[in-house]
């Protein structure tokens, strides 16, 4: 119920409101004292038959909690209680980037605003593609098929089940003062060829870097590496 701005006391219906003495008095005194509830309408609510809200906005409407206004498939009062607008979501939107589309979200009940739900690194696109449960985030630290953690088969973009997927070398052979190294890893993380002369120390530099998409089985040439000391070399791969 709209207050009486000077005397505190409230308003009979159709009132006129009178200036408030406390406003500031620069600006235009149609903008004062407007007294408003906000409120979602039904769209067959009768008041808004013929009204043209244009010139001051618009207004959003529902018919209730199991609408879907986008066609998506998804109730509307999921949209907005996860993106607050209808328009937040497409076919193919992808809100927190984890590889499932926000349909996909709604349809295995996950948050389409958490990258990971069980918070372990994990995106649960990745971890729904390979048969993981994305909320426990115990299924991180598994064993998997080749030997790896799952965390580590997720970071070096391996295949968790097949036992053939790895990140290891393959072969190394030396021609004259070169030394050739071969390798097998995922396809879409950067892998970097390291090499030092000692384990003792922390000397490893980088010496070639496979930027992804990276094919499975890479060769690298070393030039000169047979001609001086020993060296250790390693394979190391990040997202």
């Amino acid at each position: 119920m709209p207050i009486n701005p000077s005397a505190s006391t409230p308003f009979a219906q159709g009132s006129i409101i009178p200036f408030d003495s406390h406003s500031n008095t620069n600006f235009p005194l149609q903008t004062l004292n407007e007294v408003f509830k906000a409120h979602r309408y039904r769209t067959n609510f009768p008041g808004l038959a013929g009204k043209d809200l244009t010139p001051r906005g618009t207004i959003e409407t529902y018919t209730g909690a199991a609408t879907d206004t986008a066609g998506l498939g998804l109730p509307d009062v999921w949209v907005r209680g996860h993106f607050g607008t209808l328009s937040a979501v497409s076919t193919n939107s992808d809100y927190d980037g984890d590889g499932l589309t926000d349909i996909q979200e709604y349809t295995y009940g996950l948050d389409p605003t958490a990258w990971s739900s069980a918070n372990n690194g994990i995106p649960d696109g990745w971890a729904l593609r390979y048969g993981f449960d994305p909320t426990l985030a115990s299924f991180a630290n598994l064993i998997n098929a080749n030997g790896n953690t799952t965390l580590q088969n997720y970071i070096a973009d391996l295949n968790p089940n097949n036992a053939a997927s790895r990140l290891a070398f393959t072969g190394m052979y030396v021609a004259g003062s070169n030394v050739t190294l071969t390798w097998i890893g995922g396809n879409n993380v950067w892998q970097y060829l390291e090499c030092s002369p000692t384990l003792a120390s922390n000397q490893w530099a980088t010496i070639f870097t496979n930027t992804p998409p990276t094919p499975t089985t890479n060769m690298v040439i070393h030039s000169g590496a047979a001609a001086g000391s020993n060296l250790f070399y390693r394979i190391k791969a990040t997202r």
